[in-house]
């Protein structure tokens, strides 16, 4: 079972990074840093035949328990230090997720209204999606969008 005991006997953590204590095979060597690029885009390793997200390890190694999610705070998959990594639930997580790509507006949660001719802002918040109203402006929308999400999503709001 991989567990804080296993964990801290086998790595040691130095500034966001895992380094092997021992040698594990013939590339699982002592001193070597842990983690390759899985799937989901974090870092990743084996561990009694298991692969484990790095930053799970980090936050089990430090905490002794594993949450729900461990959650970056600044948004960075990468960036795998302690004090970035903080216990969520899924709701929680969504809510400190970046603006999505396809973003026109340059704001989170605000788009064009093609129906209104305004920029509409909308929140997610318990499951659902909540009208915040229209407005003539992307600065207008931003203000209103910005004050609910720290409302709402407290330490897990994220603007950008």
């Amino acid at each position: 079972m991989i567990d804080q005991e296993l964990l801290n006997d086998w790595f040691r953590y130095e500034d966001g990074k895992l380094i092997r204590k021992v040698t594990i095979t013939a590339r699982a060597k002592k001193g070597n840093v842990v983690g390759t690029l899985s799937t989901s885009g974090y870092l990743a390793c084996s561990v009694l035949g298991k692969r484990v997200l790095v930053h799970r390890m980090i936050f089990l190694m430090h905490h002794g328990y594993l949450p729900e999610i461990v959650d970056h705070i600044d948004g960075n998959p990468f960036n795998n230090r302690i004090e970035n990594l903080r216990a969520a639930t899924a709701f929680e997580n969504m809510q400190n997720q970046k603006m999505h790509k396809r973003n026109k507006s340059g704001v989170k949660g605000v788009s064009w209204n093609n129906v209104m001719k305004k920029w509409e802002a909308v929140i997610g918040y318990n499951g659902k999606r909540e009208r915040l109203g229209w407005f003539d402006t992307v600065a207008d929308a931003k203000v209103v969008i910005e004050k609910a999400r720290n409302q709402m999503h407290g330490d897990f709001a994220r603007h950008e």
